[in-house]
């Protein structure tokens, strides 16, 4: 972000505050009910999340790291008619204990060490659906996310529906019977012409065919996935900058049963990481095999997923294996990339990761609290690393633990 676009920020968080707070009076004063927004013509929401998160993640695979805070949605939405609402509010997220978030990108998890600017982050949220048909509904501005686009772990890191900024753009939603789609694009850096940087967009697609048999009991499908990345822009100020877009892809068969409050689901998934731009050059090694050039961004890899997931009223939980090749994920979890997290210049060769999850949720009318765990177990590898020769790492054991609370009180203002 330029200075000019961060003078604009940081003049507006003050405003966007104040707009929190006497929405949430509103709330208070009216009184909490437990209308849904179907039943009136203005509703007010307060949707809000507190979190804490401990990552015990160690070795040279990610770096371990706490996410304590909170995200609070203060929203009013409005049925203009039947099948069009408007959401408008702001979106406030807060670490606890940080003084700042980064210059520019809130789409990271982690802002970089040291690029902060101001304390208080609250982005504007405006939300237009058009419900097209029963089955079918656009979506303008801040996008329709409260589970992860329904993508697998190493497409979409879960930590993104609450740790950065919710998404905005344009998104085509389909709930049918038979078929769901979700595609959408995420606009992370708009820029003006002679820009200093590029643009910046997300976008991603899940679809799946899905085949209900055995009365209902049964179901199969066939999931389709993609995330891309891009950064581009015309007429920049950096003519040396170059369009490079960034693919992950991902196909395979799922079937799912339910056996009264029981449901089982197995998935497995082939998975290609492609990117434009130039081939890297090849790894070059001394007379004595140390590497002496640094390892690239893969041209393309690949991936394979397998997992099997159970939950039982109150409680799930997931089993998964991964192993891939010069992968990258572009939105997904950190512990099924092939390059480090926590070193610059290091790569891995073929990976094989277990992953182990679960949490339970309770329930107390519109809110809800949830504890989960999560365990990765890294099989024995290798890898390269500029001025090194070539490396081995051990099986390594990482965990993680949180505690989540959620509330959405909601009021009808005019029914």
């Amino acid at each position: 972000m330029d200075v000019a676009a961060h003078r604009s920020t940081t003049s507006r968080a003050p405003r966007a505050w104040l707009a929190c707070l006497l929405l949430i009076a509103a709330g208070a004063w009216t009184g909490v009910g437990a209308q849904t927004a179907d039943s009136g013509l203005l509703v007010l929401h307060a949707d809000g999340a507190l979190f804490f998160n401990n990552n015990e993640y160690t070795g040279s695979h990610v770096s371990g790291y706490t996410l304590p805070g909170f995200v609070l949605r203060p929203m009013v939405e409005w049925r203009l008619a039947p099948r069009f609402r408007l959401q408008g509010g702001a979106s406030w997220l807060h670490y606890w204990g940080n003084d700042g978030f980064p210059k520019r990108r809130h789409s990271e998890v982690m802002p970089a060490a040291g690029d902060t600017t101001y304390s208080y982050h609250i982005a504007p949220w405006l939300q237009a659906r058009a419900d097209v048909t029963p089955w079918l509904s656009v979506v303008l501005g801040s996008l329709v996310n409260p589970d992860g686009h329904r993508l697998p772990m190493p497409l979409y890191e879960q930590e993104r529906l609450y740790a950065v900024d919710p998404e905005a753009g344009v998104q085509l939603l389909v709930n049918h019977r038979y078929v769901q789609v979700d595609a959408w694009v995420d606009w992370i850096d708009f820029i003006w012409v002679e820009s200093r940087r590029q643009e910046s967009f997300n976008a991603g697609l899940t679809l799946l065919p899905t085949l209900p048999f055995g009365g209902g009991r049964w179901e199969a499908s066939v999931p389709v996935y993609a995330i891309v990345h891009h950064d581009g822009g015309e007429r920049l100020a950096d003519s040396s900058a170059t369009h490079k877009s960034r693919y992950n892809l991902a196909a395979g068969l799922s079937l799912g049963c339910s056996i009264d409050s029981l449901r089982l689901k197995a998935e497995a998934l082939a998975l290609r990481y492609s990117r434009t731009g130039p081939t890297p050059q090849p790894l070059v090694y001394d007379e004595w095999g140390c590497l002496r050039s640094a390892p690239g961004e893969p041209k393309e890899g690949w991936g394979a997923f397998a997992s099997l997931k159970a939950a039982y009223r109150n409680a799930s939980a997931d089993i998964s294996y991964w192993t891939s090749e010069r992968f990258v994920p572009l939105l997904g979890n950190y512990h099924f990339s092939n390059t480090s997290m926590t070193i610059d210049d290091l790569t891995f060769d073929r990976i094989g990761v277990i992953a182990l999850r679960a949490q339970y949720i309770w329930h107390f009318g519109p809110c809800a609290m949830a504890v989960r765990g999560a365990y990765y177990h890294y099989m024995p590898t290798t890898g390269d690393r500029k001025d090194y020769w070539k490396c081995s790492f051990p099986a390594e054991d990482m965990f993680s633990f949180g505690i989540f609370m959620w509330f959405r009180p909601t009021v009808t203002l005019i029914k």
